[in-house]
């Protein structure tokens, strides 16, 4: 895959969508206080991608649920344990959190952008891609 094609085959919303989500990320980078609702968004929508992602595999046939079961409870062994390492204060009254800054959460975001951008290359490209659809079910998992 060269520069060309990914220009050629991926859609300009999807650098559009990937420019807003790493100034999302940006931002987090930084101690942000926030409203508790505001905190559950990032993790909805990275559910919300792995379930598409493991409704496209089930559709087409080529699902792997063991593989996005053991993503998920990985992944949610690392998320509590970075839980458990942050220092958050509350404002109990206002209902909201003042998180630290943080790059975890650009690396999530890239990383599941980016899987998704492969798979959907690699799909494209050759139709019986199951090895990288798997690998990318095991990652959207554990984000």
């Amino acid at each position: 895959m060269n520069i060309g094609q990914i220009f050629h085959v991926i859609p300009w919303w999807v650098f559009l969508l990937a420019f807003l989500i790493f100034k999302m990320g940006m931002r987090a980078t930084k101690p942000q206080v926030l409203p508790l609702k505001k905190l559950y968004t990032a993790p909805a929508l990275l559910v919300l991608l792995a379930l598409d992602n493991l409704w496209g595999q089930i559709v087409s046939g080529h699902a792997n649920i063991l593989a996005w079961l053991s993503g998920s409870v990985f992944g949610g062994w690392i998320g509590w344990k970075v839980a458990l390492s942050m220092t958050l204060e509350f404002d109990h009254d206002k209902r909201l959190v003042k998180l630290p800054g943080s790059w975890s959460v650009v690396a999530i975001m890239l990383i599941v952008i980016g899987g998704k951008v492969i798979v959907g290359y690699e799909t494209s490209i050759n139709q019986g891609a199951v090895a990288t659809s798997l690998l990318m079910s095991a990652i959207f998992a554990v984000s």
